[in-house]
């Protein structure tokens, strides 16, 4: 197989390998130890920056395309701080603020039509009654 199909190939596995043991071996922490909130995030963002350290350093002692895929697969660790972040922040994380800004910009854009009382309205809510 070509260096041009191999490269891209070990890119995406590695990638997909590292994000993927990261949330698994940082959500499985964080659970044994049952933290929640910034308290949460801080314990996976440990774990997975322990696992990009370990990860990166073992990628250094080898040559050629398994070194990269490692060096790949750390990175993707050290990325998956990032939805952790969001998680803590917001309610549901980046599901929960993709759904904010969708109310929030559907609600936005509802045209609300003013109310103008008739003649009629206004002479029976003067006299105290609503007709």
């Amino acid at each position: 197989m070509d260096a041009k199909v191999k490269i891209p190939i070990v890119a995406v596995a590695g990638a997909g390998s590292g994000i993927s043991l990261g949330i698994f071996i940082g959500e499985v922490v964080a659970r044994l130890t049952g933290q929640t909130g910034w308290y949460r995030f801080g314990v996976k963002a440990i774990v997975k920056m322990a696992l990009f350290f370990v990860l990166h350093m073992i990628s250094r002692k080898f040559e050629g395309l398994g070194s990269f895929g490692l060096e790949v697969a750390s990175y993707g660790m050290a990325g998956s701080i990032i939805p952790d972040a969001f998680e803590a922040a917001f309610v549901g994380g980046l599901p929960g603020l993709a759904e904010l800004v969708a109310v929030s910009a559907r609600t936005s854009t509802v045209r609300v039509e003013r109310f103008v009382p008739t003649e009629r309205m206004a002479q029976g809510i003067a006299a105290g009654g609503l007709l």
